[in-house]
């Protein structure tokens, strides 16, 4: 089921009747060139940061470093719920298949400044902290790689771009876990670099690079 040749090709996906969307969204390999690109183009909006992005990124790394700074449990929950869905991410890995030297290159700067801001949160709580920490997070298991959280960021990114192509819809709640896996290691590292704590500042920017990597 493809579109017709002589029928006007729509620039948004959502101008197609909800049959030919289901087909598109489940069957690409089997649509035409055009319904591929269509595809592709709303997977393409999807990731693509917006300011609600980074004002929650800007709150998100503030109620991390608060976190951090208090050993609040509460304030860390917080901080992962209000961190945003990381489109710049997913904008990368589609960069492959669309090309889009300009997008790649947005998603990228957006990443950096999402890893920066959650990065210096955590290096301004350590500064701010006194030397004796106590580990009351539980964050030193970030210092070195685990098995479950790969496990976890693994299947995370499958049912996200699952989801992404089948549904053409964010899922906000594996996005949560995301935030866990792949930003607070980064400003666990911060923390660690400015309140004498090398394990985790080598420890845990290892684990969060790792982590991106993957």
């Amino acid at each position: 089921m493809s579109l017709p040749t002589n029928e006007r090709i729509p620039n948004d996906i959502n101008e197609l009747s909800p049959t030919r969307q289901r087909h598109i969204r489940r069957q690409p390999r089997s649509g035409s060139e055009a319904e591929r690109q269509i595809l592709l183009e709303s997977i393409a909006k999807l990731t693509e940061p917006t300011p609600a992005f980074f004002f929650r990124a800007f709150l998100g790394a503030l109620a991390v470093g608060s976190a951090l700074y208090f050993k609040s449990p509460a304030l860390l929950i917080v901080a992962i719920v209000t961190l945003p869905f990381n489109n710049p991410l997913f904008g990368l890995a589609f960069f492959p298949i669309t090309n889009n030297g300009k997008k790649a290159a947005r998603s990228l700067v957006s990443h950096l400044i999402l890893l920066s801001l959650t990065f210096t949160a955590g290096t301004l709580a350590g500064w701010m902290h006194p030397a004796l920490f106590v580990d009351q997070l539980n964050i030193y298991h970030f210092s070195s790689l685990y098995w479950l959280h790969i496990l976890i960021l693994g299947i995370s990114t499958v049912l996200i771009t699952l989801i992404m192509v089948r549904q053409g819809v964010q899922s906000d709640t594996l996005g949560v876990l995301l935030s866990y896996i792949l930003l607070i290691p980064f400003a666990i590292s911060g923390f660690g670099l400015t309140n004498g704590q090398p394990l985790l500042w080598t420890g845990a920017g290892l684990v969060g690079l790792t982590h991106l990597l993957l």
